[in-house]
């Protein structure tokens, strides 16, 4: 959570100047920055096959979802940004079960009933108010 609201709140405070890009590959980097001594420490095998896999999913859903959503906080309010991004680990586990075949535990259901009454719940109070 508190990593999610920094990331919020620097881009925020980025000057409008700034490229999306270039906002989006010095995140990246710095995620990566920080994932590396992790990596170090187990030293997976990787083989080439998963080597390209990797490649590929760091560069096309990674670096564009983090671009958009750069630009996307850059245009909309916080407030609105926060209620959209809540649908974004939905779409994690939808892909993964349709794609994949993964099975969700009871836990992780719940998770997903949570996040969805939640972005339901801030849609009526905001139509309420309003």
């Amino acid at each position: 959570m508190l990593c999610y609201a920094s990331f919020i709140l620097m881009n925020r405070r980025i000057r409008p100047h700034v490229p999306v890009m270039t906002r989006a590959f010095y995140q990246l980097l710095t995620g990566a920055l920080v994932m590396l001594p992790f990596f170090l420490h187990s030293r997976p095998e990787i083989t080439a096959a998963n080597a390209l896999w990797l490649l590929a999913t760091g560069l096309i859903p990674g670096f564009l979802a983090i671009t958009f959503a750069v630009a996307a906080l850059s245009r909309l309010p916080a407030a609105t940004f926060g209620t959209l991004a809540y649908f974004e680990p939905l779409a994690v586990v939808f892909f993964g079960w349709s794609i994949f075949g993964e099975n969700l535990s009871g836990l992780q259901l719940a998770g997903c009933a949570t996040i969805m009454a939640s972005g339901c719940a801030k849609v009526l109070l905001a139509s309420r108010t309003a």
